[in-house]
């Protein structure tokens, strides 16, 4: 056990990448649906489909990516304010980035790359951060 904790390092960051391929597929399956079968509002059906992900984004983050078992009240609290700041961060970039006369896609890019390094170190030094034993 002790062997696998020194590697860590290597496994957290690829457990998250895991959970985070989980999420973004639950997120275009249940756009997809909604898209096509039920709204007509492209910013309405990201919200309904982004906030539907979170509860299993925080499950498969807490439970197997960071192997928390600390205050949840607290923890689900920290991961959903940092979700509103990566997408507050995402409109932020996107902006920025079509001020300056680029393509959209060169924001999009951006977004993929830098929100989930933020999340990442976010959630291990924030959200699910472990207490050391007095």
């Amino acid at each position: 056990m002790q062997q696998l904790q020194r590697f860590d390092f290597i496994y957290k960051p690829f457990r998250f990448s895991l959970v985070g391929v989980l999420a973004t597929a639950c997120y275009f399956i249940i756009g997809f649906i909604l898209n096509v079968f039920v709204l007509d509002n492209p910013l309405l059906v990201h919200f309904i489909s982004y906030g539907t992900c979170i509860p299993l984004s925080y499950y498969l983050q807490q439970g197997f990516t960071f192997k928390y078992n600390g205050d949840h009240k607290s923890a689900l609290f920290k991961f959903i304010l940092v979700n509103i700041a990566g997408l507050l961060i995402g409109a932020i970039i996107v902006s920025f980035i079509e001020n300056l006369g680029y393509h959209s896609l060169w924001g999009t890019g951006i977004i993929c790359v830098a929100i989930p390094v933020i999340n990442y170190l976010m959630f291990d030094l924030w959200v699910f951060k472990k207490k050391k034993d007095s």
